[in-house]
């Protein structure tokens, strides 16, 4: 289960999951039309950092941004069997990737 999506810098606002399902939506006004959505909310950035933290490139990513150099981004999540885990992964340092494992916390830099 995902528990949370983080980054290093205090502008991003950390994304928290709860058990069960959870939907990311845009806002929508009373003048939306019926396919219309509110860009700009971070869905698809969401799935962006997530999809980074797991080892993606940053070819086209909106992450490859040179305002987001000193940034790195993680997230927590369970596995079931297998425990706990926090992944942390920086953009100028794309080919190491932080895996911390609970409870004894201990890091491994994978490259």
């Amino acid at each position: 289960m995902l528990h949370e999506v983080f980054a290093s810098e205090s502008e991003f606002q950390a994304i928290h999951f709860r058990p069960g399902l959870n939907v990311v939506t845009a806002a929508r006004h009373s003048d939306s039309g019926e396919r219309d959505s509110r860009n700009g909310a971070g869905k698809s950035t969401l799935l962006e950092i997530v999809h980074f933290c797991f080892g993606s490139t940053l070819d086209k990513s909106p992450l490859n941004n040179a305002d987001l150099n000193q940034w790195s981004f993680g997230m927590t999540f369970t596995l079931p069997f297998a425990g706990s885990y926090e992944i942390e992964r920086a953009i100028l340092k794309p080919q190491s990737i932080s895996i911390k494992t609970s409870p004894d916390t201990k890091t491994t830099q994978v490259v």
